[in-house]
Parts: C-alpha cells; structure tokens; sequence
C-alpha cells in the first residue's frame, strides 16, 4: 500500500515512516531522474518535517544506497523467475538477458541506479551482499567457476550492462 502525502502521522505508532520514503524516493526517480532524488524531495513530497526523515536517512548516499539494494533485490528475483523458467545453456543466458533488458527498459533509472557506484555507501554490507548474490547468481547462469575477478559486483554490472546496451542500439536481436 502507498501512503499518500499527508498519510503519514508522525506520533502513530506502527507508520513505517522508512518505507514512505523510500516509495516517495522511487516515485521521484522514476518521473524525474536521479539528480532529483534527495531525503529532503522525499520528505517534500510526504509533507513531513525534513529532520523525521533526516532521522530515517541521514543523507542522500544512504537513501540510494537503500534504493539500490531494493533495486537489485527485484532484478535479481526477475533474473532468478526467468532462469528458473529456462533449460540451462544458451537459452537460459538469453532468458535472463532477456530479463534484464525488459527491466532496463521498464524502469531505466532504478536500472541505471543499480551501476552508479559513485552514488552508493561502498561499506553497507547490505548493498554490497545483494551485489555479490547477482554475481554468484550470474557465474551460475553462465557455468563459471568463481575465481578472482577483482569486484563481483563491477564484474556482474559490467555483463549485464554491455548486454542491455548491446539490445539497446539492435546489435542483439531476441526473440523470446
């Protein structure tokens, strides 16, 4: 359920005043880009006290670094949907590419918040872990063994996004 501006009630008890501004969050980025999202645009558009939010996210790294693991959280479980749907080899690769492309397409800023390092927390372990299950979840779909490939999560972004890119300007055509 979305809350609207002016649902929230600070003095309730049981608002999770944390997930209303994430989905206020969300809804700035899809309609207006990343360099738009802030604590304070969500807590504009809630119609709350900045410093309540201030208290949930105490800067815009960490609200997108939330926004992030959200955001790799649902593309992996579309990835994962998609490879459970497949035989293995080559049809699953293109299944999950597939996948990817879909969502890359479907919500291009939460896509491309995914690979904005330059955005993230780099210590939260939460972003950092949903990072490393995509890598682990994308070695698997493509039969590699782990081995030292320096930063899973560059390795796992680097394949996905030359993958959708490549979809994007028609160089890979699917039919699937």
């Amino acid at each position: 359920m979305q809350m609207a501006p002016g649902d929230i009630n600070l003095s309730r008890p049981g608002t999770d005043l944390k997930r209303a501004l994430l989905e206020a969050a969300f809804d700035q980025l899809d309609t207006e880009g990343l360099t738009r999202v802030s604590v304070r645009a969500a807590a504009r558009r809630l119609e709350i006290p900045y410093p309540a939010a201030a208290r949930q996210f105490a800067s815009r790294k960490t609200l997108l670094t939330e926004m992030a693991t959200a955001t790799l959280r649902e593309l992996m479980q579309r990835i994962g949907d998609a490879r459970a749907g497949s035989p293995p080899g080559g049809e699953q690769w293109r299944a999950v590419g597939a996948a990817a492309f879909e969502y890359a397409t479907r919500a291009p800023h939460r896509y491309a918040l995914c690979w904005r390092f330059d955005e993230m927390s780099a210590d939260d372990a939460r972003w950092r872990a949903a990072g490393d299950e995509l890598c682990a979840l994308l070695r698997d779909v493509l039969a590699v063994r782990p081995c030292d490939i320096g930063d899973p999560l560059v390795a796992a972004g680097s394949l996905l996004q030359g993958y959708v890119a490549l979809r994007h300007c028609g160089a890979i055509a699917l039919a699937v």
